[in-house]
């Protein structure tokens, strides 16, 4: 109806085309929708809507220009080259086969004071890490988990009895429910898990035990005392794990690692059951109609409408705000805010919760974009405000901004025929006296993707 709000999804369709080179004019011919897909929240006109794109598309009169093809094409080319600068080096990978924690440390151990107490904390890591002032660290590695070491980077030794104002300082329930709010067997110094410290990225791998792999298909064994998804494969006598949608082989789980694109595994990946305990690892299998679904879900806008007009957005920097230029473009960002704050010429604008703002300083006042910087489709993954380009703005009335934002703007970028995770590309953080904003991060989560669900 007139008054209906817009609905933006995605369709794919194959056709021949007719071209005029005379009158720039581009004809399809012989048109067919191959694919559509439509935001959650949509689903009351999903069925309808797709129905509609089929039968109407190849009817439709969809002539147009040259120069029209000629510019998507470049665009498409620029986002296969971006794709190919996404980094897929391997982390460090470190092998255990007996329980461990991997406490990544984001570069060097930073110590900032904890207010109204005598201790400090080392901020630049997921975990309660506190220093005592004196000689000793203390880490909460899980609910009521603790473990004690002389330097942050250990080595670590579990304390069953940790200083009670220490222990107070953290949130036992809060532990437990960022550690998946699972009742666990208590740690005890007999089942204490390993400490594993990096300030590099990593990723780890463990099994229960010494490794024991069984036969999952032809030519394929699987580790099956280890929570992570690691095969052997039998031809090669390769091992190979995926991290954060990536493949890496090697010949022995104590590395060297090297990195595998999806659609070079050998062909008894393609193969892995849709009922095993590894079917999630077919997402990340070039073919395979798991990760053709990935692959679309990947394109698909989250959409919104946002009413026009000056918003209230508090964005602080650490002093004066500091702009560095972004390679390849004449855009700037903010290294020295939590916030994505970009400089435009003389304009500013800051992406908050996957919609644009503008203002004309650093500080604001900020009110809702109508469009963005062209530029921001040139922005390249190794710079860390990378995935605003993957924020849009899509149309607008009198009253409000259509916005959205497809999955890359939450780090899930398709590579070839499949996803991954992250652009791979190490992020340094801004670090001053008072504070540490770090950048998001590819490696050290152990990332995994759910087709429900998505990435987590």
């Amino acid at each position: 109806s007139e008054n209906s709000e817009p609905v933006f999804g995605a369709a794919w369709f194959e056709s021949v085309v007719e071209i005029d080179r005379e009158a720039r004019n581009v004809h399809l011919v012989d048109l067919k929708v191959t694919d559509t897909r439509f935001p959650e929240g949509s689903e009351h006109v999903h069925g309808e809507l797709s129905q509609f794109i089929r039968e109407g598309l190849p009817h439709w009169d969809l002539d147009f220009s040259l120069d029209i093809l000629l510019t998507s094409l470049e665009a498409s080319e620029k986002e296969i080259a971006a794709a190919r600068n996404l980094k897929m080096d391997p982390p460090e990978i470190i092998y255990r086969d007996r329980p461990a924690l991997l406490l990544a440390i984001d570069g060097e151990p930073i110590l900032r004071e904890i207010e109204n107490t005598k201790y400090q904390a080392v901020i630049n890591t997921p975990y309660p890490l506190i220093f005592d002032g004196g000689s000793r660290y203390y880490l909460n590695a899980a609910k009521d988990a603790w473990y004690e070491a002389e330097k942050a980077t250990g080595p670590w030794k579990f304390d069953p009895t940790p200083p009670a104002e220490i222990a107070a300082l953290v949130d036992q329930e809060e532990a437990n429910q960022e550690s998946g709010g699972e009742e666990t067997e208590p740690v005890t110094a007999q089942n204490a898990p390993e400490i594993v410290v990096t300030t590099e990225p990593a990723e780890l791998i463990v099994s229960e035990g010494k490794p024991n792999f069984e036969p999952l298909v032809d030519d394929l064994l699987v580790l099956s005392n280890s929570q992570s998804d690691v095969f052997m494969h039998v031809s090669e006598q390769d091992y190979y794990v995926v991290l954060s949608g990536r493949w890496y082989h090697a010949k022995s789980l104590e590395g060297p690692w090297t990195f595998r694109a999806s659609d070079e595994l050998p062909a008894a990946f393609s193969a892995i059951p849709q009922d095993s305990d590894q079917a999630e690892s077919r997402v990340y299998v070039a073919g395979t109609d798991e990760a053709r679904e990935a692959v679309m879900d990947a394109q698909i806008p989250q959409t919104a409408a946002v009413q026009k007009g000056q918003v209230d957005i508090e964005v602080t920097y650490d002093g004066n705000p500091k702009f560095e230029s972004i390679d390849g473009t004449s855009l700037f960002y903010a290294v020295n805010s939590a916030s994505t704050v970009l400089k435009s010429g003389t304009d500013y604008y800051v992406v908050e919760d996957a919609v644009w703002y503008i203002g004309s300083s650093a500080n604001g006042p900020w009110q809702v974009a109508e469009s963005r910087p062209d530029e921001v489709e040139a922005i390249p993954p190794e710079n860390p405000v990378y995935n605003v380009k993957y924020v849009y703005v899509y149309d607008s009335t009198p009253e409000v901004v259509y916005v959205g934002y497809t999955p890359g703007y939450t780090g899930s970028y398709v590579y070839h025929t499949t996803i991954v995770y992250g652009t791979g590309w190490y992020y340094r953080p801004w670090i001053s006296p008072y504070w540490y904003y770090p950048r998001v991060a590819t490696w050290g989560f152990h990332i995994t993707y759910n087709p429900w669900t998505g990435w987590g």
